[in-house]
């Protein structure tokens, strides 16, 4: 199994859906590329440490990825707490999670670097799954039961 030590790793601001500038967590291992690209879709409790350091890991072994702060919108503070937020507002809208979803492709995952492959990695709950992408004319491939797919 190949690993890469180094990775350079950031918070960027991305055009979400309806150009809204939400954060996404991004890391990249070291080196030219190209690498494949994995996007990252946050469970329901929200943008926490545990998809910082997914996405980390991800990159630790080879994959440019990316995760979008699907929630930015609800506010800032503790993860949790704005969590819980948009969970008493009934979460947030298949077409949002859909948009925000895009802008981290075409924003990091499809960039020069990044080989042809792309895949998603996204749990069971959340507002909406990669399989909502066909809607926008995308096609997208089960890639297991917990709502992981290709693209």
């Amino acid at each position: 199994m190949s690993f890469y030590r180094g990775m350079t790793c950031e918070n960027v601001t991305i055009k979400g859906d309806k150009g809204t500038p939400i954060t996404a967590y991004v890391a990249k291992p070291f080196g030219p590329g190209p690498f494949p690209g994995v996007v990252l879709v946050h469970h329901l409790p929200g943008w926490s440490e545990f998809y910082i350091e997914t996405t980390r890991r991800f990159a630790h072994h080879g994959y440019l990825a990316i995760c979008a702060n699907l929630y930015e919108r609800a506010g800032k503070g503790n993860p949790d707490d704005v969590a819980a937020k948009v969970r008493a507002d009934g979460g947030i809208s298949d077409a949002q999670m859909v948009g925000d979803t895009e802008a981290a492709v075409s924003g990091y995952a499809r960039s020069p670097i990044t080989t042809a492959r792309l895949a998603f990695s996204a749990p069971v709950l959340v507002a909406g799954t990669p399989s909502s992408m066909p809607a926008r004319g995308k096609t997208s491939t089960p890639a297991s039961t917990s709502g992981a797919a290709a693209w």
